[in-house]
């Protein structure tokens, strides 16, 4: 999924007159290179002076490190820091709005809305205190409370874009983007320049599958202002359409404009994952979970990337991880699921993806994968049926075809897996392993001429194939020409 973009550089913070915070980076002092060190040892007769206290930060100070850990993308920091401030009496509504926002990013929506409570009781004249608390609600899923904060601060700005971006954020989130779009359609109407209304409508373009709609708004959130995010999206957009030129200019840009920002790091993991880039796709994603970006998504990523690499084991741990984040995604099961096929735990698989049919009953890939797990375990009456239904969801899936093909050559009727490589092939002619899977069904019913031809095919498209050579290998014994079979 791709991010919207929420102000990132925007923080409740300090200033008196201002309730947006811009912050510093804190830079420590190296010592000069010729620096002297001082004596160990004072002059005699001196008297030792005694070391000067360090002095206590005051509230004040607190709320100032608050406002710029935020802007530093240290929000647990800043929660700490705002916290800080409070116990020592900093009650005003801007450092608990600021410890709202803070909260929100790393996803304490409960805790977030308290303290925007106490904000808006503090001062209910603050157009931002009510669209961070509808925010904070449209994350739990409620919508009610969310909507009616929007319109709160519509009321008291009609000319407020903001308010419709995060009420289209709210549609955008349950993936009803129709809605999303007319919602930031409201916002560009009010405010053309509106980097941000953009990016977030190119997300709902992006998830409606139309990835040049979704370029072209986010090539004019570009133009209105350089974000990591929006670069981060655009690469995403790229990758998709596989133009994975435009997809790395994007990604390294992305990450150039902004070293902290996660979501730049895990676009680009994305992209080196897609080309097969793995160790540069690991070290994007740790430096993404490093920065803050410890989600469910990013940790079933790194279980892809070690999946690819063959290292079952951590592919497991990180799927395992993903899950415990968010237990109702039914692709992390179906991932685990697939994984534990790998290591012939066949039983763990099938409860896996049993799963994550549960959680989503017209999963049609988990379907298939607990079919192949059946498969393996030799029951194949529910192997077929559970390929059955696959091939029902998604008629044109390559894989399922293959797999119930590789029922019908397990339990050797030939003839029904040759019709179901058949099928495969249909969907995809110039994947070779349809072709292999078809000659070494001919070459079991002694048909050497098709399977010969098939095989060749198969050779054709992948050079090198050890199966398929051994394969024609058999072939050509069976049929007595034994130097081709060398």
């Amino acid at each position: 999924m791709h991010k919207t973009t929420q102000n990132t550089l925007r923080a409740i913070g300090l200033a008196v007159a201002s309730l947006l915070a811009v912050g510093g980076t804190l830079l420590v002092g190296q010592p000069a290179a010729n620096a002297v060190a001082p004596s160990a040892v004072a002059p005699a007769g001196t008297a030792t002076p005694k070391p000067k206290a360090t002095p206590k930060k005051d509230k004040l100070a607190w709320r100032k490190d608050g406002e710029r850990l935020f802007k530093a993308k240290d929000y647990r920091g800043a929660v700490e820091a705002y916290t800080q401030a409070i116990k020592l009496g900093d009650t005003v509504a801007a450092t608990y709005a600021g410890r709202g926002e803070a909260l929100i990013k790393i996803a304490k929506y409960t805790e977030a809305i308290d303290d925007l409570d106490i904000a808006i009781e503090k001062n209910d004249t603050e157009t931002e205190y009510f669209l961070l608390r509808g925010r904070a609600y449209g994350k739990l899923g409620k919508r009610e409370e969310a909507f009616a904060d929007f319109d709160a601060a519509l009321k008291l700005d009609s000319s407020l874009a903001r308010a419709h971006i995060e009420h289209g954020d709210v549609f955008y989130d349950a993936s009803e983007y129709d809605e999303a779009i007319e919602y930031y359609d409201k916002a560009i109407a009010l405010d053309a320049e509106s980097s941000r209304a953009y990016n977030n409508r190119g997300n709902a373009y992006s998830g409606k599958g139309d990835e040049e709609k979704a370029i072209e708004d986010y090539t004019k959130s570009l133009e209105i202002e350089n974000d990591s995010v929006t670069l981060a999206n655009r690469c995403w957009s790229y990758r998709i359409l596989a133009e994975f030129a435009k997809a790395r200019k994007d990604c390294d840009a992305a990450v150039a404009a902004d070293k902290n920002e996660p979501f730049a790091y895990e676009s680009r993991a994305r992209l080196n994952y897609t080309e097969d880039e793995y160790s540069d796709a690991l070290a994007d994603v740790d430096k993404a979970i490093e920065l803050g970006g410890g989600t469910a998504s990013l940790a079933n990523l790194r279980g892809n990337v070690y999946y690819s690499l063959d290292d079952y084991e951590k592919a497991i741990e990180n799927y395992s991880e993903a899950i415990e984040l968010s237990p109702e995604t039914a692709a992390y099961y179906d991932n685990r699921g697939d994984t534990y096929s790998q290591i012939e735990k066949y039983d763990l698989a099938i409860k896996d993806l049993t799963k994550a049919i549960a959680l989503k009953p017209d999963y049609a890939l988990a379907y298939r994968h607990r079919g192949e797990a059946h498969t393996s375990l030799g029951d194949y009456a529910a192997a077929l049926k559970d390929l059955d239904k696959a091939i029902s969801l998604k008629p044109e899936d390559y894989d399922s075809y293959i797999s119930r093909g590789n029922v019908h050559f397990d339990k050797k009727d030939y003839k029904r897996s040759i019709a179901e490589y058949g099928k495969a092939i249909k969907l995809d002619e110039a994947r070779s392993i349809g072709w292999a899977y078809r000659g070494d069904a001919y070459y079991q019913l002694n048909d050497y001429k098709s399977a010969l031809a098939d095989l060749n095919k198969a050779i054709e498209l992948r050079k090198g194939w050890a199966y398929a050579h051994n394969t024609r290998g058999n072939v050509y014994y069976s049929s007595k020409e034994y130097k081709k079979a060398i």
